[in-house]
């Protein structure tokens, strides 16, 4: 038995020795390093469920936009999560619209000098805020009153000020009154893209439900102004678009085969 227990052992090192050195030989896909600020999520009051707030911090650190609008800032809690994300791309500003500014929390230190707050109404207001962050955004952060009437408006207010490829997401799309007010606006509006409810995290505030991010992009949505796009932000030239490159990679090309499995063969 003593006998069989080594062995077992053994074979159980020899296979993580394998999967370690598998592992190593793979490329390691990492960007442009910066100081991360992710802890924000966790030690900020908000509204919003944590799920709700990693997205949100994930998506601006994703798509660092460069000139966000967010309609509904109340605590101030997604504005510091936008503004951190914001100052680990290095790269942002953001305007908050709201009538009533008096339980803002955050410092100004909080926020990086990223954001600007305006007091007033959307859509009466948004040209003014805009203003702030050089009149167009490429993502809205709709956060407001929650109902259909009220999105509709928060929406027709930014319209006109989107630039190709903006993002809008809608906060509690879980609420059926913001959902129809998506859905509408999808119908309306020309030059928009329905990306789908980003996260699951409904939460029930009878007779309605909360929370829950909605997704909508406008305009370009080719793969190549993408791409473009994304290696811009980065400060990089994109690669050429070229059909003999589809089957490359730094790990598949190494093992030989397009698959990546050395127990294949190309063809």
């Amino acid at each position: 038995m003593f006998g069989l227990g080594l062995k077992a052992k053994a074979k159980s090192l020899g296979e993580q020795l394998q999967m370690m050195a598998q592992h190593g030989a793979r490329p390691r896909l990492v960007g442009n390093r910066s100081e991360d600020r992710i802890g924000v999520v966790f030690s900020e009051p908000h509204d919003m469920p944590l799920g709700d707030r990693i997205l949100l911090y994930g998506l601006i650190r994703g798509l660092k936009p460069e000139a966000v609008l967010e309609i509904g800032v109340r605590w101030g809690g997604s504005a510091r999560i936008i503004a951190a994300a914001m100052e680990a791309n290095g790269r942002g500003a953001i305007v908050g619209l709201d009538p009533d500014l008096s339980n803002f929390r955050p410092h100004a230190s909080e926020l990086f000098g990223r954001y600007h707050l305006v007091e007033g109404y959307s859509p009466d207001d948004t040209e003014k805020a805009l203003a702030k962050i050089g009149g167009m955004t490429d993502l809205v952060f709709i956060d407001a009153v929650h109902t259909y009437a009220a999105v509709k408006e928060d929406f027709r207010g930014v319209y006109e000020h989107l630039k190709p490829g903006a993002h809008i997401l809608f906060h509690d799309a879980f609420h059926q009154g913001v959902q129809q007010a998506v859905q509408d606006v999808l119908a309306e509006y020309d030059g928009l893209t329905d990306l789908g409810m980003m996260s699951r995290n409904a939460t029930s505030e009878p007779p309605l439900s909360y929370s829950g991010l909605h997704m909508v992009r406008f305009g370009e949505t080719a793969f190549e102004t993408l791409l473009t796009d994304a290696h811009a932000r980065n400060g990089a030239e994109p690669p050429d678009i070229d059909e003999k490159y589809w089957n490359y990679d730094l790990y598949a090309n190494r093992i030989g085969n397009a698959l990546g499995r050395p127990d294949k063969t190309d063809g």
